[in-house]
């Protein structure tokens, strides 16, 4: 398919991911949700869930220096995966040490909750397509957030999605995130102010072009 084709309004697929951390009894919990703006084909909004599920990734690569090169190594390893048949992402445990205090920040629960729920953040993204026809998205950040939150919306967002999708569908969301990381060249190249000093464009774009002959096959 080709996103420029499609008609609508400008964010034709928002993406929200709540997380809710219990500090003291080291726990969380994690709801994605789709909501697509525009009729799709069931295999249009496949190709789109897969590729804003990238452009999240990426996005948080370049606003998170804290977990990125972490981050990047773990949906490496993710990716490598599913790419080779898993059928889970399979993240493993992950802490980070909050003044001599080790928070555990995944595993999360997925699971059904309301978004006025105690202790919740939401990261709200819609997927958009630049002047030049190009796939971006727009991310809505909460207020007072947390180290954990943008990484584990990242662990939170490829666990659903793998989760839901069928067997040959799991390969491509695997091979889009290796494609990603190739992408990139180099963990360094993710930040923002990289990209806008170089191209103009925002780094998951350039990243995510790597990845178009491997999602639109």
């Amino acid at each position: 398919m080709d996103p420029r084709n499609i008609k609508g309004p400008e964010d034709f697929l928002r993406l929200a991911i709540l997380l809710q951390f219990d500090l003291e009894e080291h726990t969380g919990k994690a709801m994605v949700y789709w909501r697509p703006r525009v009729p799709l084909e069931d295999q249009e909004l496949v190709q789109l869930k897969i590729a804003h599920a990238a452009l999240h990734y990426g996005r948080i690569l370049a606003i998170d220096g804290e977990s990125r090169q972490e981050l990047f190594r773990r949906v490496g390893e993710a990716a490598r995966k599913l790419a080779d048949g898993a059928v889970e992402a399979g993240f493993s445990p992950w802490t980070l040490n909050t003044f001599g205090e080790k928070d555990l920040m995944w595993p999360c629960e997925l699971t059904v909750m309301p978004i006025d729920a105690p202790r919740v953040k939401a990261l709200v993204s819609s997927l958009r397509i630049d002047k030049d026809g190009e796939l971006w998205t727009l991310l809505h950040i909460p207020t007072l957030l947390n180290r954990m939150t943008a990484p584990a919306s990242v662990l939170a967002l490829v666990t659903s999605l793998a989760k839901e999708l069928s067997p040959e569908q799991r390969v491509v969301l695997g091979k889009v995130l290796l494609a990603m990381n190739v992408g990139y060249g180099s963990v360094e190249k993710a930040a923002s102010s990289w990209s806008a000093r170089l191209t103009g464009k925002m780094p998951e774009q350039a990243a995510f072009r790597a990845a178009i002959p491997v999602l639109w096959a």
